[in-house]
Order: structure tokens, then sequence, then C-alpha cells
């Protein structure tokens, strides 16, 4: 197979490529060709003209497209231009497709699209090229759904775009223009091979923060306060109708399935609420990303020397068109030297497909590298280029070297306070003298493991206990004799306890045990146990107590003794005071004689 790709800014541009004498030659003898033309500019005549120029070559060219945010072709890139690219294939099949698809059709559109490239040849699906209208419609949706129709499909391609407006984007599929639809191309050949690369780039910076309120597109609030609110605190990105702009370069990142994946917000909605361009779930983590020059150069080094050793004949580039807006000139620096491998041509997308194996999202800000290769490999593949081998060349331009430093500097000071808060979440969490979580942490975890009993049915149980005549030791033998009673009971508590349960220091000489998933009879078994282990600690070798320690324990549970934690702690210290008047050293239920 060969590639024959350019730049055309009028149709007698076009006209020129199309009747190059290599292209002239070669179209005779290839059995199918593939015609993709990327348009900068969404007026249906335009593409209309286009379309019909390169059909009228020859009957046998499939011609698909879509409009762009940036067109690639050659190892350069420009904006407000077009890209053809030819496709001639020696052995491979092509069947194309095209539906329209209003907003909730997109799930129906996945099974026709499913069943009509199944089997409409008699060589295998090596590839399917899909194209999709970038701004209203749910391709996250369809993408699922047809990874659900078809799992593994080897799916490649990206959503149209503009000039960077959110506005009125198109597919073509011959001279029919689709402002709300799908173009698909499916590849069918017993010699064909395609290879699909994807990587990202950006990477998290900043607190992780969680999605508390999403749906599908929008996100309301995150952590518990109006999205906008973070990008305000954050970026000091307010609510006006530049959101796409000024936000699309701090993408929110989010790891799903093993993957992170980038949402780019579209714009505000009323309330403080975002709406992205690609899910979010509700519950997930999310953190704010940074095109980190270093790593995408890493990234790229890796892709490219993959490809490479496959050997391409024809690369396809499908690159976000946040990519272009942050890198600028600089991203010809991650495309060219794919030039070097074969013929290269693309565009910059609002959305890049690329079935992932066990699941198919929709990916943003996403460089996407397709290769193709009929018959095998010759065994000779492309040397490496020195845009690939030396990051001087890379980091050519001084903005993108300074930015690069800059970069690093805020990553290194975001890693030393991430780290900081860290550690005071810990201090601000345990008991310093004996480690154990303290009251503030069990207020939390019973208000968790509250919410999880009601919704599920489940039991669970706390206990309150103290030290038997505490105010001994610290009187008799002083408070660091005191100090060292505590840490000996506490560590013979944890000691007797499940991973999942938690010991708290309450305060002074008391502690609680939460106890999930655990009615009360079990609780009372581990009470004993409690008990008993820390009524032996004067029998351990070098336990350093200068006399014996009880100690006493209440046990209630839920929702027998309470529906939260204020009455389930009163409960369980009822029992406590019960235990401690029958005589101490023992356990008592709530609710129940001692």
């Amino acid at each position: 197979m060969e590639q024959y790709a350019g730049f055309f800014d009028t149709l007698e541009e076009l006209d020129l490529l199309l009747s190059a004498a290599p292209l002239r030659g070669k179209l005779g003898s290839a059995r199918s060709v593939l015609a993709q033309v990327f348009v900068s500019r969404t007026e249906d005549d335009w593409a209309q003209a286009v379309a019909a120029r390169v059909a009228g070559v020859d009957a046998r060219i499939v011609v698909v497209g879509a409009s762009t945010a940036g067109e690639i072709c050659g190892g350069q890139v420009r904006s407000a231009s077009n890209v053809l690219s030819l496709l001639l294939f020696h052995t491979a099949e092509l069947h194309a497709v095209a539906y329209d698809c209003a907003p909730g059709q997109e799930a129906a559109v996945a099974a026709r699209l499913a069943a009509d490239l199944a089997a409409p040849a008699a060589a295998p699906l090596k590839g399917l090229l899909l194209l999709g209208t970038g701004t209203d419609l749910d391709t996250g949706l369809l993408l699922q759904a047809l990874h659900g129709q078809a799992p593994g499909l080897p799916l490649f391609g990206g959503a149209a775009a503009d000039s960077v407006q959110l506005g009125r984007t198109l597919v073509l599929h011959g001279q029919r223009v689709l402002d709300q639809g799908y173009v698909g191309v499916g590849l069918y050949g017993d010699d064909l091979e395609v290879l699909r690369q994807a990587y990202l780039g950006w990477e998290p910076m900043g607190k992780r923060m969680r999605a508390t309120r999403a749906s599908r597109f929008v996100i309301e609030t995150i952590d518990d306060q109006p999205a906008l609110d973070v990008y305000r605190h954050y970026l000091g990105i307010g609510d006006d109708d530049q959101l796409f702009l000024n936000a699309m370069e701090f993408p929110l990142l989010v790891e799903r399935d093993g993957h992170l994946l980038a949402r780019v917000p579209r714009h505000a909605l009323p309330g403080g609420a975002i709406e992205y361009i690609g899910d979010v779930r509700e519950g997930e983590e999310l953190q704010f990303g940074y095109a980190h020059l270093d790593g995408i150069v890493e990234r790229a080094r890796g892709t490219q020397a993959a490809v490479r050793v496959f050997e391409p004949q024809a690369i396809l580039l499908y690159s976000c068109n946040c990519r272009f807006f942050v890198m600028q000139q600089d991203v010809e620096l991650e495309l060219r030297p794919y030039e070097t491998m074969a013929p290269t041509a693309g565009f910059f997308t609002y959305g890049e497909f690329c079935d992932l194996g066990h699941s198919s999202p929709l990916m943003t800000s996403t460089l996407l590298v397709v290769a193709l290769r009929e018959g095998p490999r010759d065994g000779v593949p492309a040397l490496e280029s020195d845009a690939v081998t030396t990051s001087r060349d890379v980091y050519a331009r001084s903005h993108a070297r300074i930015l690069s430093r800059f970069q690093h500097f805020v990553r290194a000071i975001a890693e030393d306070l991430e780290h900081a808060n860290r550690e005071l979440q810990v201090l601000a969490e345990h008991d310093g003298l004996t480690g154990l979580a303290n009251r503030r942490k069990l207020q939390s975890l019973v208000a968790v493991e509250t919410e999880r009993a009601q919704r599920y049915g489940q039991d669970f149980s706390v206990m309150v206990c103290d030290v038997d005549h505490f105010k001994r030791f610290n009187d008799t033998y002083g408070h660091e004799v005191g100090d060292e009673v505590l840490r000996q009971v506490a560590h013979a508590l944890v000691r007797q306890v499940r991973g999942t349960d938690t010991v708290c220091r309450y305060g002074g000489e008391e502690f609680v045990v939460l106890l999930p998933h655990t009615g009360l009879d079990e609780a009372l078994q581990c009470a004993e146990r409690l008990r008993s282990a820390v009524a032996g600690l004067c029998e351990q070798p070098g336990h350093l107590l200068p006399c014996e320690v009880t100690m006493s324990f209440g046990v209630a549970g839920y929702p027998a003794h309470g529906l939260n934690e204020a009455a389930l702690l009163a409960a369980a210290d009822r029992a406590l005071y019960g235990a401690k008047h029958a005589g101490r050293n023992r356990v008592c239920a709530a609710g129940l004689a001692p």
C-alpha cells in the first residue's frame, strides 16, 4: 500500500494534487482507494465540492472526511488549511457506512455499525476508521456500546472539530454531509496489518479531588463545591464564554480501567456546574493535569520506536486540538519523526477513538498514531531520526525549554506540599502516644460505617473500654509508667483485632474499637479476647509493667442500640459503666444486666 497526501487551500490546488503523475500512475493498479479529506471550513458546499473533486478522479475511491481544528501532513501542521490523504491498497477491501444520529440514538447507531461491518467482505476485518461529529453527541456512549457489541474491535479515528469555537462540525461520506452523525470505514484484508498507539502526556498535579455530583458530561460539584468554584480557586478561571479556551490546557484527569483519561471543560452551566467533552462518573477521583513536556517526549520516543519496528507504509495521526493549543508550533517536534518512517496525514480533533482491549473510552488531549502495512515486514525498519534521539532538538525553541523547566519546578513544589499534607493528615488523625486513630478519625469512620450499614442492611458493633484504676499508675509510679501502660494496652488491642477493625484512643485511658460487619454476639466474644489479652500483659517477658493491668468493656451494636455515632457510643459507655459497677475486668453488653 501507499499514501499520497498534501495540503491545499483552494480547489485548484486540490486539482494539482490529484493530477500528480506519481499518483495517476499508481491508481490503476490499486485494488481499493480510501480518501480522507480534512477541511477547516464547515460549510456544506465547500466540503461537497472537495469530495466531488476527489471522487471524480476514479469511481473506486471511497471518500470520507471531517472538519478540523488544525491539519497534519508531512510532519507539518497548519490551521485554516485542508489536507487530502489517499491510501492506495494493493489487496485490502473497503466498506463505508454513514449514519445520521440524534442525541440519545448513539447506542442504536453502535449496534447498526457493528452489524453492518461484521462480514461484508471475505477477508477479515483489520481496522475500523470511525469519524463522528464532535460537539452534540455522546460519542463515549457510542464507543462503550460498540465495545459491548464487538469487544476488541480494531477501532481508530477522531471527532470532527472546528476553529476551536465548539460550534458546528461535520463528517463526510462521499458528497453526503452530516452535522450530527458518524462515518465508518471497514478495512478488510488477509495481508493488511494495523498498529494503533495512543498516549496522553498530561500528568496530574495538585490535590486529589472527587466528583461528588456528576452525570455523564456534567460535573455539578467537586468535593461538594460547585465545579466552577474549583476552577476559580485553582486556576483563576471565572464564569465566562471562554471557559473552553481558558481551561483546555489544564484538563481534569481520571484513572479508569488502568488508563489515565483527560476531561476538558466545554462550558459553564447555571449554578456552577460544568459540561465536559467526555463523560465523568460520580465518585471518580480527579486531579488537574498539565502538559508535561518531558513526559510527552519520553512517551513519543516509545511510540516512535514501536511504529518504526512495525515498518509502516502509511501513518495516520489523530491529535487532540488541546495539544496544538498548548504546544503550538512545537507540536511538529512530536509529529515530524513519523514522516521519516512513512507518509503521514491527519487532523486535530475534539476527541480520539481507539479501542484499548478491555474498554473503548472517548479520549481527549491524546495523540493517536495509526500505522498501516500490507504484506510482511522486510526486516529493515526506518532509521531513528535526530529529531527523536536528541532532547536538544526537541527543545530547540526557547519557550518550550523554559516551560519544561518551570513545569519541573512547580511539580517538585507540588510533590513537597503533597508529602507535607500527607504527614499532617496522619498527625491530625492519629494519637501521638499510641499511634492509634484518634477521636476525630473515629467519628468519620463511624459515619461511613453507619451509611454503609443503612444502605446494605448490615450490622456493626462498637466497644468502649478503659484501663481499670489507671490513676494509680500515674500517682504511684509516675506519668512515664502511665504512658507505657497505655502503649502496651494499645498494642495488645491491635494484635487481637482484624485488619478491617479500628482501635482508637478516645481520650485519656479510654479506647474505642469499631467492628464492621459484626453482630453483637461476635463483638462480645471479641471483647472477651481483648480483656484476656490485656490481663495477660504482665505474664509477657519484658513487659516493664509494675503491676497487673486490667480493662473493662462495654459493647453496643447497630441498629439495636443506636442509629448514629452518638447513640451507639452512649449505649456502649453505659454498658462500660455497668462493667465497672460490677467489679471491673469484665465485659458488659448494652441493654443487658452485667
